[in-house]
Formats: structure tokens, sequence, C-alpha cells
């Protein structure tokens, strides 16, 4: 078991080497993010049903159902689906003022699940509920979590945002409402841009993904006795949220050049482990705009 003292010694170690021997890596790892914000929004990420609606309260709305949508990626358009048609066209005003989300608490409506794997009914009542109490007390989220953000100082608005959703039970808490800062406060990438909030003060998600992703480049990051948003902050990307683009196109490099993000990765392991990195030439190999471009 290692004493506090060695644990100091190794997060001391591993800061000078990220500061000092990884301006290479580092620098290829913010033009990936950079490369993938530009293409916009993507796929099917957790808040897309939002993207169908103008008013911004009506994607508010969608938002907090979005949080209890399930991580099945497999589902996720079906869910996305058959929760359009629940809330409908206009949801602010026709499902979340006029209280009509409390039916899906009523009687066996509770336990009954929207459509496979979505979470049970009563979960969607008591997330539009919350949201309910913070728009008749303050107007909307967004200025919700701006007040409390100030008021009470906390470091971040993730923090800011949880207390407003305390008594809301969110699966994969930390990732989903990171995810929803990122989608209400950043104007590229898959951000709206409605929330105004500080965005150098957003943290990356995390799940299991995204930390695998981590200990790729940082196999270490516990053993020094650092968090997840320390280590991610060691990259020095521009904010803490690009290293989540940065693993995102990550993804689509390796399915696009499959043997040289191997030897890429490779490459970097052994540097890594014998601590005497200094130049990643594999890096010029890898030109993530022109795959992105492409």
């Amino acid at each position: 078991m290692s004493s506090p003292y060695d644990t100091e010694i190794r997060r001391k170690v591993m800061t000078d080497f990220f500061g000092n021997f990884l301006v290479y890596h580092n620098k290829w790892m913010q033009e990936l993010a950079d490369a993938f914000r530009k293409r916009g929004r993507f796929g099917i990420h957790l808040f897309a049903l939002c993207d169908g609606y103008n008013d911004p309260m009506d994607k508010e709305v969608a938002a907090f159902a979005s949080l209890m949508l399930t991580k099945n990626p497999e589902t996720r358009l079906l869910q996305q689906h058959e929760l359009r048609e629940l809330i409908g066209e206009h949801p602010f005003r026709d499902f979340l003022m006029n209280r009509r989300f409390m039916e899906l608490s009523k009687g066996n409506n509770q336990t009954m699940k929207l459509c496979k794997s979505f979470n049970q009914n009563y979960e969607l009542a008591n997330v539009l509920s919350c949201l309910y109490d913070i728009v008749e007390a303050y107007g909307s989220t967004g200025e919700a979590v701006r007040r409390e953000f100030k008021k009470k100082r906390y470091l971040d608005p993730f923090m800011a945002l949880s207390s407003l959703l305390m008594r809301v039970d969110i699966t994969s808490r930390q990732y989903k409402l990171n995810l929803l800062l990122m989608y209400m406060c950043e104007k590229d990438g898959i951000g709206c841009g409605l929330w105004d909030l500080p965005t150098d003060r957003l943290l990356c998600p995390e799940n299991k993904e995204l930390i695998e992703f981590l200990e790729l480049w940082f196999p270490d990051y516990v053993k020094c006795g650092m968090t997840f948003d320390k280590a991610v902050s060691l990259f020095r990307l521009r904010s803490q949220v690009d290293f989540f683009y940065c693993y995102l196109g990550f993804n689509v490099l390796k399915m696009a050049n499959s043997e040289e993000t191997l030897r890429y990765v490779k490459h970097y392991q052994n540097k890594y482990n014998n601590r005497t990195l200094t130049r990643l030439l594999a890096m010029h190999r890898l030109e993530p705009r022109l795959i992105f471009d492409s």
C-alpha cells in the first residue's frame, strides 16, 4: 500500500511529465477536438430530441425529459420518438405548465414504461415536477443555474444544476448533467447556446467510456491520487469539455484509420512507460482535419 508521500511524489512526476513532455500530444488532442466540434450536431446524442423544437422553453422541457432516457443506443431513437409523441409539439405550454405530466404518476401509470428500456413513468413525472417548480421560482432553468452559481459561489455550473435537481434520481448523473450543460451553454459542437453561463467552467462528462479513454493516455491517474477532472486538466486543452470532443473524434479516427491510430497509441504508451517522451513523430501521420473534412 503506497503512502501519501509516495502518492504525492507520483503526482509530481506525472504533472511534470504532462507539462513538459506532452506538448505535441496535447496539441494533437486539441486539433482532434476542434475538428470534431466543426462537424456541429452529430448522430443521436442524448439531447437530440431538443433539436426538433425552436422555442427555448420547449427545448428545456425536452432536455429534462431526456434525462430519463437510458444509455442503450439501440433503443435511443425509439425512446426519443415515443417521448416526442408524449410531450407533443408544444411541451412547455401543453405538457408542463398545465401539469399534464402528473398523469404519469397516477395509479398503474406510475410503473409503466414509455417504451423498451425507458425509465418508469413516475421518474419522468418526478423530473418534470422539479422543472415545473424551477420555472415557477426562476422563470427558466438557465436563470436558476446562473443565480445559484453566482449566489452560492459554486466552483462550476454542474454543482449549481445538481443542487437544483437534488430530489431527482438520475442514472449516470455526472455524465448527463454535464452533457446537458454543454448542450445548453455552448454555441458550437452539440451546443445550442440558450443558457448564459461561463463555458470555461463546464466539466467533461464522465462515464465508463470516457474513463477508459483517459486511461488510454494516463493509466496511473488514480494511483496519483487524482480525480477524473484533475487528470483531464493535465492535457491542457482549451476547455475541459474538449476532452469529450477529443474522445468522439478519436472514435471516428479509429474507424477511418485503425492501423495508424493503433500504431500511434502503442508508440505513445511505450514513451509513457519509459517517461522519455519528447516528441511524438507519429502525430504527423494522423491528421484529424483530413478525416473530418472529407
